[in-house]
């Protein structure tokens, strides 16, 4: 019973420290996500998850929050996409790697195990922070092809769950890549599907 305590207070931890960053308070998400962080053994795929809500925290903090080099090395070292959390981990590693002006392979390698050939989305369908950033990584790298093949399969699942913040999200940003490619008339489609 106690353990099932701890793991509800981890995951609502957890939760709260996303709720925070969403509602604007950056800075009391990563306080929270940190301390979180500390309690959990690092191989732990909530482990996982945190420091994938943590890094989300930095990267939105307008002050720049600073990452410690040597914790992103270890984040770096446990990042894989075989595990829900390590899916979320490589999403956010996309985006240091892509936002800090790292090597465009490592962001598109990092995306693409992310999104592991449709499971983040399956995993995330109703959260598209979790899998729309790790396309838009693949968009901001070149790999427009592999981006608007995700902002397809993302809308497909959004029009089978009805999930409305996936679908302008997925359309939003599929528009951007639809007109980065060329493909005026999808763009304008997907902007207008937006808009209403």
């Amino acid at each position: 019973r106690d353990r099932d305590v701890t793991e509800f207070r981890r995951v609502l931890f957890r939760s709260l420290g996303r709720f925070l960053l969403f509602s604007g308070q950056v800075q009391d998400s990563l306080r929270v996500l940190e301390s979180l962080a500390a309690e959990l053994p690092p191989d732990d795929d909530l482990r996982l998850r945190v420091e994938a809500a943590y890094l989300a925290s930095a990267h939105a903090d307008l002050g720049g929050a600073r990452i410690d080099p040597q914790r992103l090395e270890t984040l770096r070292s446990v990042a894989d996409g075989t595990t829900p959390g390590g899916r979320l981990l490589c999403a956010q590693l996309a985006v240091h790697e892509t936002r800090d002006g790292g090597d465009h392979r490592s962001a598109i390698g990092y995306a693409r195990a992310a999104l592991a050939e449709g499971r983040l989305l399956a995993e995330s369908q109703n959260a598209p922070d979790a899998h729309v950033i790790a396309a838009s990584m693949l968009a901001l790298s070149d790999d427009l092809d592999g981006a608007r093949r995700h902002y397809d399969s993302a809308l497909t699942a959004a029009g089978n769950t009805g999930s409305v913040v996936t679908f302008v999200t997925a359309a939003a940003l599929g528009s951007w890549a639809a007109y980065l490619c060329g493909d005026l008339d999808q763009a304008q489609l997907w902007a207008r599907d937006v808009q209403r």
